[in-house]
């Protein structure tokens, strides 16, 4: 593989990292315990970064398999760094050894931090524009923070956990409720919510819910 190669590999992927990584910014304002431990992780991915970009593919690997095995011993299993790290790993694994089943694997390991945000602000859009991004959560196996627009209600429910008002105080307020819940009781409840909408929007749910309509009519 070339380098221009992995370099665009590593771009078009790192927008996984985005997505996967919601709640890595509200951790960042989290308190200091085990900051030597996520300090270290953190330096091992970036070295980790360095070497794949470089070509060096087997020590990128293994820096990042020494980060994993940091985060075990450090209690970090509920950490984004953790997460961070898996996706790097997939990366890695994908571009540099073409190993797709091996990569999928710590892919799916970094979606279980995965956690999706939804803003609107009040007007006609809060009213009455279908919220896709509730759907696109649910297919993701993953919570949603979102602001309470009627359409996200009528989907989640009134008394889903992670709604917020739009403003900046109640988003981050929000973001760290789902921080500091994460798979935790209220974090299961959400994703229950979710796997329920997944199965209410299915596509052949839905030709179901048409036909039944067409049959009623005169």
């Amino acid at each position: 593989m070339t380098r221009s190669i992995a370099s665009r590999v590593s771009a078009y992927l790192v927008t996984l990292v985005s997505a996967v990584l919601l709640l890595t910014s509200a951790t960042a304002r989290a308190e200091a315990e085990d900051s030597a431990a996520v300090e270290k992780v953190t330096k091992l991915n970036k070295k980790a970064v360095d070497e794949y970009q470089n070509l060096n593919f087997e020590e990128a690997r293994k820096l990042l398999k020494s980060a994993i095995e940091i985060c075990g011993q450090s209690g970090l299993e509920n950490h984004p760094v953790t997460a961070r790290t898996y996706v790097h790993l997939g990366i890695v694994v994908f571009a540099g050894f073409k190993q797709r089943d091996e990569a999928i694997k710590y892919f799916r390991k970094a979606l279980d931090y995965n956690c999706h945000l939804s803003v609107r602000d009040p007007g006609k859009e809060f009213l009455y524009k279908p919220n896709c991004k509730v759907v696109t959560a649910a297919v993701c196996d993953a919570n949603l923070v979102s602001t309470r627009d009627e359409s996200t209600v009528e989907l989640l429910g009134p008394d889903y956990p992670y709604y917020a008002d739009p403003t900046v105080e109640s988003l981050t307020a929000a973001i760290d409720k789902a921080r500091t819940t994460f798979r935790g009781p209220e974090w299961k409840r959400g994703l229950e919510v979710m796997r329920e909408l997944k199965e209410r929007t299915r596509i052949e749910r839905i030709v179901d819910d048409y036909l039944a309509m067409f049959a009623e009519l005169p």
